[in-house]
Protein backbone atom coordinates (compact mmCIF):
# COMPACT_ATOMS: atom_id res chain seq x y z
CA UNK A 1 0.00 0.00 0.00
CA UNK A 2 3.00 2.29 -0.31
CA UNK A 3 1.62 3.65 -3.60
CA UNK A 4 -1.04 5.80 -1.98
CA UNK A 5 -2.86 7.96 -4.52
CA UNK A 6 -5.49 10.69 -4.35
CA UNK A 7 -8.36 8.27 -5.05
CA UNK A 8 -7.32 6.14 -2.07
CA UNK A 9 -7.16 9.23 0.17
CA UNK A 10 -10.67 10.22 -0.96
CA UNK A 11 -11.89 6.66 -0.27
CA UNK A 12 -10.32 6.64 3.20
CA UNK A 13 -11.77 10.08 3.97
CA UNK A 14 -15.21 8.86 2.97
CA UNK A 15 -14.87 5.81 5.23
CA UNK A 16 -13.84 8.13 8.07
CA UNK A 17 -16.76 10.44 7.23
CA UNK A 18 -14.40 13.33 6.50
CA UNK A 19 -15.25 15.96 3.93
CA UNK A 20 -11.97 16.97 2.32
CA UNK A 21 -11.53 19.73 -0.22
CA UNK A 22 -9.44 19.09 -3.33
CA UNK A 23 -6.68 21.19 -1.77
CA UNK A 24 -6.72 19.07 1.39
CA UNK A 25 -6.58 15.86 -0.65
CA UNK A 26 -3.65 17.31 -2.58
CA UNK A 27 -1.83 18.24 0.64
CA UNK A 28 -2.65 15.06 2.58
CA UNK A 29 -1.80 12.50 -0.13
CA UNK A 30 2.01 12.78 0.18
CA UNK A 31 1.76 13.06 3.98
CA UNK A 32 -0.32 9.89 4.28
CA UNK A 33 1.99 8.15 1.79
CA UNK A 34 4.90 8.92 4.15
CA UNK A 35 2.95 7.53 7.13
CA UNK A 36 2.13 4.34 5.23
CA UNK A 37 5.76 3.99 4.11
CA UNK A 38 6.87 4.34 7.74
CA UNK A 39 4.38 1.69 8.86
CA UNK A 40 5.61 -0.61 6.07
CA UNK A 41 9.14 -0.16 7.43
CA UNK A 42 7.97 -1.00 10.96
CA UNK A 43 6.16 -4.09 9.64
CA UNK A 44 9.51 -5.40 8.36
CA UNK A 45 10.76 -5.81 11.95
CA UNK A 46 10.93 -9.31 13.36
CA UNK A 47 8.64 -9.24 16.39
CA UNK A 48 8.22 -13.00 16.84
CA UNK A 49 10.17 -12.98 20.11
CA UNK A 50 8.34 -9.97 21.51
CA UNK A 51 5.48 -10.92 23.85
CA UNK A 52 2.10 -9.39 23.16
CA UNK A 53 1.12 -6.68 25.63
CA UNK A 54 -1.98 -4.62 26.18
CA UNK A 55 -0.12 -1.84 28.05
CA UNK A 56 3.30 -0.44 27.33
CA UNK A 57 4.35 -0.21 30.99
CA UNK A 58 2.80 -3.34 32.47
CA UNK A 59 1.20 -1.26 35.21
CA UNK A 60 -2.47 -1.61 35.97
CA UNK A 61 -4.86 0.86 37.50
CA UNK A 62 -6.41 0.01 40.84
CA UNK A 63 -10.07 -0.89 40.44
CA UNK A 64 -12.77 -0.22 42.96
CA UNK A 65 -15.49 -2.67 43.81
CA UNK A 66 -18.74 -2.15 41.89
CA UNK A 67 -21.47 -0.95 44.20
CA UNK A 68 -25.11 -0.25 43.59
CA UNK A 69 -25.92 3.39 44.21
CA UNK A 70 -28.37 6.18 43.69
CA UNK A 71 -28.81 7.23 40.04
CA UNK A 72 -29.24 10.81 38.89
CA UNK A 73 -32.84 11.89 38.48
CA UNK A 74 -33.74 11.96 34.77
CA UNK A 75 -34.38 15.72 34.84
CA UNK A 76 -30.93 16.38 36.36
CA UNK A 77 -29.24 14.16 33.77
CA UNK A 78 -31.00 15.99 30.92
CA UNK A 79 -30.35 19.55 32.16
CA UNK A 80 -27.17 20.05 30.14
CA UNK A 81 -28.29 18.17 27.03
CA UNK A 82 -28.32 20.39 23.93
CA UNK A 83 -31.73 19.02 22.88
CA UNK A 84 -34.30 16.85 24.66
CA UNK A 85 -37.41 15.18 23.31
CA UNK A 86 -39.81 12.96 25.28
CA UNK A 87 -37.24 12.48 28.06
CA UNK A 88 -34.39 11.49 25.72
CA UNK A 89 -31.28 13.33 24.51
CA UNK A 90 -31.63 14.22 20.82
CA UNK A 91 -28.47 13.51 18.80
CA UNK A 92 -27.68 13.82 15.07
CA UNK A 93 -28.39 10.72 12.96
CA UNK A 94 -25.18 8.98 11.92
CA UNK A 95 -26.58 5.87 10.27
CA UNK A 96 -28.58 6.00 7.08
CA UNK A 97 -32.01 4.42 7.06
CA UNK A 98 -32.33 1.33 4.88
Amino acid sequence: MSDLDKEEVVRLAKLARLALTDAEVERLTPQLAQVVAHIDKINELDTDAVPATSHATGETLPLREDREGQSLPVQTALENAPAVEDGYVVVPRILAEH
